[in-house]
């Protein structure tokens, strides 16, 4: 069983916190001045969005409850899964009932709830240009979770950056940079209960720590590995994007892998 004690947040709070900014313009967070190199806590932007006002368990599961998720049961070691309706595990969440669970969704894509914010112009992502036919992949989650909840360390897909905004809840952010790829297992080890004797390397990675609370957003460079904690129950806004600031790095990794097709149609997006 993974658990957290506040010796563990005692103990990470020692290393280097993540910067805060109140709501950047688009030049000063612009990747030419640095601020878009490092993960960032960014305040005062969710505030100015519908939803700040609106979003709650109870407006979620009236828009979109009725939809079925899988949700992880993390206090099983591997987890184990299992399928639910949103409004159901919505309860769980909000009664913090026995359990450690965690679920990400996008069915608020094709609801009225995409109306509820409108992301800031650094944030804006080139794939949207495209028309709604040839848009394949999904960017954009709900990630909602019981206290303890978390997800393993990774690196976002396709060389992307993402923001998250916390729309109830609290939660622990790791961020690891590139430069310590070696010794972080290729994200196999668990950095909220690492195994030293198995991941010895492990213990020379320092990250950078990030405590958000609702209403802030949390930026992920492209290329960072990290891992995410919910310090209480609650659930998150989140989505990948692809634009200047990271548009070098995604193209790299899409050769790496081969996917020419895809490599073309990122080149004719920054055309659009």
């Amino acid at each position: 069983m993974t658990m957290f004690s506040p010796a563990l947040l005692d103990r990470y709070l020692d290393f280097k916190q993540v910067t805060s900014v109140s709501d950047p313009s688009a030049n000063e967070f612009s990747a030419s001045n640095g601020l878009a190199s490092y993960p960032l806590k960014i305040t005062n932007v969710m505030t100015k969005w519908r939803l700040a006002s609106l979003w709650n368990y109870d407006y979620l599961g009236n828009a979109i409850g009725t939809h079925d998720i899988f949700v992880a049961e993390q206090k099983n070691d591997p987890p184990t899964f299992f399928k639910t309706t949103l409004s159901t595990f919505i309860q769980q969440v909000r009664s913090n009932e026995e359990g450690i669970q965690y679920s990400h969704f996008s069915h608020h894509l094709n609801s009225s709830l995409v109306l509820d914010y409108e992301i800031p112009e650094y944030f804006s992502c080139w794939y949207k240009k495209l028309p709604k036919s040839e848009q394949k992949l999904i960017l954009s989650w709900i990630y909602m979770g019981t206290r303890y909840s978390y997800s393993s360390l990774h690196v976002d897909v396709y060389g992307t950056s993402a923001w998250n905004g916390v729309i109830i809840g609290k939660k622990m952010w790791l961020f690891y940079p590139p430069d310590q790829r070696s010794v972080l297992y290729n994200g196999e080890v668990n950095p909220f209960k690492p195994d030293y004797k198995r991941y010895p390397a492990f213990q020379e990675a320092r990250p950078l720590v990030c405590i958000q609370s609702a209403n802030e957003i949390v930026y992920t460079p492209s290329g960072w590995w990290h891992c995410v904690m919910n310090l209480e129950p609650g659930f998150a806004l989140t989505e990948n994007f692809i634009n200047a600031i990271n548009f070098e790095q995604v193209k790299m990794d899409l050769v790496a892998m081969g996917a020419s097709k895809a490599v073309n149609k990122l080149e004719a997006l920054v055309k659009l």
